[in-house]
């Protein structure tokens, strides 16, 4: 990757938000929407092929920003080292996307009682973000075909209904034009379901709402924030952004997106205050993005197992045996070498904010 040598851990991942929230802001100044292209629904569910992982929350972001840019019609991601390790390697002059881990913990010296030098692991104060690199299944030469799974109508208005029936808290169904979640009754009020031209178009908007739902104190006890004289201060608008890719990733996991209209819309009314505010901080995309998980996980958590199970399902590469196949891939491979991750400096830590660094460890696969 020679475009991030000599440049520090902090500033590969500064300049990495940097872009993608550049990205998302021209994308809602073109169209007031998150991301249009939702004919691409299937890479916006990354995964591992070879460890089995399933991106979530902020690598889930870059990584379907990246399949949108370059038109992937693959979901699947991994390392240099993870597909060379299986008999694979990276098509040449290919270049990897750059994602996000933390560090929880450091290995440190201490002199014991007898005056001997020994090691152990401590936990630290604040988390670390550092960067690793994979690259789309579409980069990789040979590698195998992607089959892309076909869910019927049928059991699209099955799933949706089980996401409905799963709501923690009341659904309601009546004769308006708007839709909302009620903080101070917890519950949700929607258009009448007839009213809606598709089942995806219904499945976006009682997911957005459910994700809504999930903010209240006693599931996830997230600020939903105000509207003064009909403007919304920042922590309303940060919640609707979180609502919005709450919304995303749960219809994209339960396969819920049609291919023939435009999805996840968003409202002009908020346009210019997503502008504004994801300009003046990037971080708040990747905050959002790591509550939207955290949402999606309440929920689809309340499903039933056997579909839980159907949506997560991820199929994992076995090794590449054939010497000969090997040896085609290694001549017709660039030599890209993956880049080695150092622990970051102590000066990096200022890098995020605190609830950035507050993710759980599921969020760094």
């Amino acid at each position: 990757m020679r475009e991030t040598k000599g440049k520090s851990q902090g500033a590969k991942i500064r300049e990495n938000r940097t872009a993608l929230v550049a990205h998302l802001v021209q994308s809602v100044k073109e169209g007031g929407s998150l991301w249009e292209p939702m004919w691409n629904s299937v890479a916006m569910r990354p995964r591992n092929p070879m460890s089995g992982a399933i991106y979530q929350g902020r690598n889930r972001l870059i990584l379907m920003d990246r399949a949108i840019q370059r038109g992937y019609q693959d979901p699947r991601w991994m390392t240099f080292a993870q597909a060379k390790a299986k008999g694979y390697f990276v098509k040449k002059g290919e270049h990897g996307t750059i994602c996000e881990k933390f560090i929880f913990s450091k290995e440190e010296k201490y002199i014991d009682k007898k005056g001997k030098t020994q090691k152990r692991e401590i936990l630290l104060d604040r988390p670390i973000p550092v960067p690793f690199i994979v690259f789309n299944a579409e980069q990789i030469q040979d590698f195998p075909v992607y089959e892309k799974p076909q869910t019927a109508r049928e059991e699209a208005e099955r799933r949706t209904e089980a996401l409905k029936t799963s709501s923690d808290c009341p659904i309601h169904e009546v004769a308006q034009e708007k839709s909302f979640y009620r903080p101070s009754d917890d519950q949700i009020y929607l258009p009448l379901r007839s009213s809606f031209y598709s089942n995806d178009a219904y499945a976006h908007v009682l997911a957005h709402e459910m994700t809504h739902s999930t903010g209240a104190a006693h599931r996830l006890a997230r600020t939903f924030g105000s509207k003064i004289y009909g403007i919304p201060d920042r922590n309303y608008c940060i919640e609707e952004l979180r609502a919005e890719l709450g919304s995303l990733f749960i219809c994209t996991d339960l396969d819920l997106v049609g291919n023939e209209e435009k999805n996840f819309e968003q409202s002009s009314a908020y346009t210019k205050y997503y502008i504004e505010i994801l300009t003046e901080d990037p971080n708040i995309l990747f905050t959002a993005a790591t509550d939207a998980q955290k949402a999606e996980d309440f929920i689809v958590n309340r499903l039933d197992p056997e579909l839980i199970k159907e949506i997560h399902k991820v199929d994992v590469i076995g090794e590449k045996m054939e010497e000969k196949e090997q040896k085609e891939s290694l001549e017709n491979s660039s030599p890209v070498l993956e880049p080695k991750i150092d622990e970051p400096e102590e000066s990096e830590q200022n890098i995020a904010s605190d609830l950035i660094l507050q993710s759980s460890a599921g969020l760094n696969r």
